[in-house]
């Protein structure tokens, strides 16, 4: 298969990653297996169709931005950035990344 992206990726390990809604509300866990400087490929938990538009939150990087997928298999998906990145402060970390994120 031929190589289309711009920029290399580059692998992760076990790099956690929430998809959130635009509001910040939890869609899935997931986790990021590689990245470029133009997006990442993630590995969801469970199957399913990805919103139009959402956030990714990369928690090792402390970092989320609004992503777009622009292929999706089973549960993997490629995420393009739309967007700079944002890091929210440490309450709003807290609150997505603690425990039980989703349940609240």
């Amino acid at each position: 298969m031929a190589e289309r992206r711009n920029d290399p990726r580059r692998r992760t390990r076990l790099r956690p990653g929430k998809l959130l809604d635009m509001k910040g509300g939890f869609i899935a866990d997931c986790m990021i297996l590689d990245r470029s400087a133009a997006g990442v490929r993630i590995r969801r938990f469970e199957p399913g169709a990805l919103p139009e538009e959402f956030l990714l939150l990369d928690e090792r990087e402390g970092e989320r931005w609004a992503a777009r997928a622009v292929w999706q298999e089973k549960t993997e998906a490629g995420l393009v950035r739309e967007g700079l990145a944002e890091q929210p402060d440490r309450r709003e970390m807290t609150r997505i990344a603690g425990p039980y994120y989703a349940v609240r």
